[in-house]
């Protein structure tokens, strides 16, 4: 019976070590999984961000430069003109200096186009990463009760072997004892019954001594009458062994 309720123990034990181990492998899986990914999606939006970010610079520092080459030419056909073309000088600085305001401008606006294309990438990668995250989250709350219904149902398991086991080794002592039981019953009728034997066979013994003893007397006293009494105590002897015999 021990045997059997330590077999079903240890069965329990593993199966509940085997969950246990089951939901820590998953929980772990998804951990670094999610890890990963964040680190990845974080990754990305750096390096999205400073791409942007170098190509607004590059696109202002060219713009400035456009705009500063401009002027510089703008400057020398101010000055190569004559005092007769100043009015046209003036208008054409005019608009020289106009022209580089409006690439300034469209630099300084490509640049704000970029950094915000960037931003909103950067954003629907986070967005990514934190949907990924969700998604781990979830699988490593699936993994553990996963792991805890397993570990439930191994320990139900458990339980019912240990119950039947028990039930078994109970039943198996009581049929013992019952058995035991009988066999002590046996014993003392068996015992009862030689005991009443023995004493059938004392009272006999005792009978054919007092009848042995009479026997003897009366030869003593000599006679035919003598003789015929001790065949008649002897055939009552006889009678009386046989009887307890029977008995």
């Amino acid at each position: 019976m021990e045997r059997m309720v330590a077999l079903a123990q240890a069965e329990a034990a593993q199966a509940v070590s085997d969950a246990r181990e089951n939901a820590a492998r998953l929980l772990a899986d998804a951990r670094r999984s999610a890890e990963t990914t964040v680190s990845e999606a974080q990754v990305q939006a750096t390096a999205t961000t400073a791409a942007a970010r170098a190509e607004a610079e590059r696109l202002v520092a060219e713009g400035q430069a456009e705009a500063d080459e401009i002027r510089r030419r703008a400057r020398s056909d101010a000055e190569a003109l004559t005092r007769e073309t100043q009015q046209a000088t003036n208008d054409e600085r005019r608009r020289a200096e106009h022209d580089a305001r409006v690439a300034v401008a469209t630099a300084e606006e490509k640049a704000r186009e970029v950094i915000e294309d960037a931003r909103a990438e950067a954003d629907r990668t986070q967005a990514r990463a934190r949907t990924m995250l969700e998604e781990a989250e979830t699988i490593r709350a699936q993994a553990l009760d996963e792991a805890e219904e397993t570990r439930r149902r191994a320990q139900a398991d458990a339980d019912e072997k240990i119950a039947a086991a028990s039930a078994h080794a109970e039943s198996l002592v009581a049929e013992a004892t019952a058995e035991v039981a009988r066999v002590r019953a046996e014993a003392e009728r068996s015992t009862r019954e030689l005991v009443q034997r023995r004493d059938q066979i004392a009272v006999q013994l005792e009978a054919l001594r007092r009848s042995l003893g009479l026997q003897v007397g009366a030869a003593s006293a000599g006679g035919t009458q003598g003789a015929g009494s001790a065949d008649a105590h002897a055939a009552r002897a006889d009678s009386g062994h046989d009887e307890g015999n029977q008995a």
